[in-house]
C-alpha cells in the first residue's frame, strides 16, 4: 500500500519522536517575554518533517494557552502582492473574530482594512486613498487593540501573546 506525504496533525500520530522537542518550542514561545517581533526558521528536506512539526508546536500552543490566537496563512494560494495582504488580513480579522468576544470591534476594523486594499486592486489610482483611510483606520485600530492588550497584560501570569 502507498504511503500518502501527508504531515501529521496531531502529536499522538508521532512516530518519529519529535513530539517532545515541538513542546518544547511551544514552550519556549509561550514564555516568551519581550514585546519584539522574532521569526523561527524551520528548515528541512521535502518531506522531512517541517509540516508535521509545525503542525504539533501549534497543537502544543493551542492546548496550553487559549488565549493565544493562531492564523494559519497559505501564501501560496495568493496571486499577487495586493491579493496576498489582503488574504491576510481578512484571515487575520477572521481568526482574531473567534477568540474576542462579539462586542469588542478590532475584527470589525482590520476586516474593514482588508476591503480597502481589495478597493485599490480594482480601481486605478486611488492608492493614495487607501493609504489615508488605512491611516484613520489604524489609528482606530491601534487605540482598539491597545485597549485589548492592556487587559489582556492586567490578568494573572499572561504570557507574551505570539
Amino acid at each position: 500500500m502507498l504511503n500518502p506525504d501527508l504531515p501529521i496533525t496531531k502529536s499522538d500520530e508521532d512516530r518519529l519522536n519529535r513530539s517532545d522537542f515541538a513542546k518544547s518550542l511551544a514552550n519556549a514561545i509561550l514564555k516568551r517575554t519581550s514585546s519584539s517581533s522574532f521569526t523561527i526558521g524551520l528548515y528541512g528536506k521535502w518531506g522531512s518533517g517541517k509540516s508535521s512539526l509545525l503542525n504539533m508546536v501549534l497543537e502544543n500552543i493551542e492546548n496550553d494557552d487559549k488565549s493565544v490566537v493562531v492564523l494559519r496563512f497559505n501564501p501560496w494560494l495568493c496571486t499577487d502582492s495586493k491579493q496576498l495582504i489582503s488574504q491576510f488580513i481578512k484571515q487575520l480579522a477572521t481568526a482574531i473574530e473567534l477568540k474576542i468576544p462579539n462586542g469588542d470591534r478590532v475584527w470589525e476594523i482590520i476586516a474593514r482594512y482588508a476591503d480597502l486594499f481589495d478597493a485599490a486592486g480594482a480601481i486605478p489610482y486611488v492608492g493614495s486613498l487607501v493609504s489615508a483611510a488605512g491611516n484613520i483606520l489604524g489609528r482606530e485600530a491601534n487605540a482598539q487593540v491597545s485597549a485589548r492588550s492592556e487587559g489582556l497584560q492586567k490578568r494573572p501570569a499572561m504570557k507574551s501573546q505570539v
